[in-house]
């Protein structure tokens, strides 16, 4: 394992000086790419680099590298082989298993108990994860399909999703694609391109006080992966900054219904998995708008017949000390013991 390093760049360089092929994940949502993807690009990236050691997070004291499969995603390659699987999982970081070792996220511990291929991927909200499953799900054949919602900000990121003239595509057109199954040179291109730009902003602000050189502070109140690492550098509790949205579950309704017919026709089965935020619980007198969104969204799933894989009230809400299962008991995915908690439920459950 890498000897611990402040910063996503210290490491990248201790790996690359040591030989190794490494990359750092690039999240492929509208705010990563607002500065590269243009109303003349027709292409937009769901997936990160493929084939290379990849660079994710640190949370919990240590740094969390993976080697991305031949489509970017966090697999070993040789599951693209044979294309038939138990479980598909499709979601944000939490799917994705950013900040833990691979064999700790959900992927990592379906993988004892069936097969599994995961089409998550860290900043993706709900019209990407619709989009990932239009351009990747028509290649294989699974019998359940896993639909990771992140209650602290997939509502945020569809309205920004929405505002994107390709995303957008993807929700008014059923038979629009990008054909990305079959475009990883350009997606390997595009990714190489974004780290390339991120790697001199770097540089530019290399005598930076505090060293503060990887978080772009004009987006700090939106960007979910600064937010986690921030959480870790100031051992803090820096309670979610997005704006509370409670809207755009019209959007978020129709996405779903347009999800759970194509995963229908594909001979599977969708289950919608509820992941609760940091600390877990929600409480009736300081919590009531995010107890009110959590009602109203398990109330719309129901009306849609998607079997409900609930979290908060199944594991969080129940447990004797739900913050154990945060990295250092403040705000950031999961750690292993709570991904351990995850796992063992959908198990149960199906």
């Amino acid at each position: 394992m890498a000897k611990h390093k402040y910063t996503w760049v210290e490491i990248y360089k201790d790996l690359k000086n040591s030989g190794k092929d490494a990359v750092f994940s690039i999240a492929p949502y509208v705010r990563t790419f607002v500065s590269t993807i243009n109303d003349e690009n027709d292409l937009f990236p769901l997936s990160g680099i493929s084939n290379k050691l990849t660079i994710s997070c640190n949370e919990s004291g240590y740094w969390a590298i993976y080697e991305s499969d031949r489509h970017g995603f966090n697999n070993p390659d040789e599951v693209w082989d044979k294309l038939n699987f138990d479980y598909v999982l499709i979601g944000d970081s939490f799917a994705h298993g950013q900040c833990v070792h691979e064999k700790d996220t959900i992927a990592g511990r379906l993988r004892y108990k069936a097969k599994v291929l995961n089409l998550g991927y860290g900043g993706t909200g709900p019209l990407l994860e619709y989009a990932t499953a239009r351009e990747y799900l028509k290649y294989i054949k699974t019998k359940n399909v896993l639909w990771f919602y992140f209650d602290g900000n997939d509502l945020n990121d569809l309205k920004l999703e929405l505002s994107n003239k390709i995303l957008i595509k993807y929700l008014k057109d059923i038979n629009f694609t990008q054909g990305l199954f079959n475009r990883q040179k350009e997606i390997d291109y595009f990714g190489s391109n974004a780290l390339v730009q991120e790697l001199k902003k770097y540089k530019k602000k290399d005598n930076t006080l505090f060293r503060f050189e990887e978080f772009n502070f004009k987006n700090v109140l939106f960007l979910k992966s600064i937010r986690h690492r921030l959480s870790w550098v100031f051992r803090a509790n820096l309670i979610n900054p997005y704006p509370f949205i409670i809207d755009y579950l019209d959007e978020f309704s129709e996405l779903l219904t347009q999800t759970n017919n194509l995963v229908t026709k594909n001979n599977s089965k969708l289950y919608f998995v509820y992941l609760p935020e940091y600390p877990g619980i929600y409480n009736s007198t300081t919590d009531k708008q995010r107890l009110l969104r959590y009602k109203k969204v398990i109330n719309l799933v129901k009306r849609l017949n998607i079997p409900i894989i609930d979290l908060y009230k199944d594991v969080f809400s129940n447990h004797s000390d739900p913050k154990s299962l945060f990295p250092l008991r403040t705000y950031g995915h999961y750690n292993e013991e709570g991904y351990r908690l995850v796992v063992k439920t959908i198990l149960d459950k199906i």
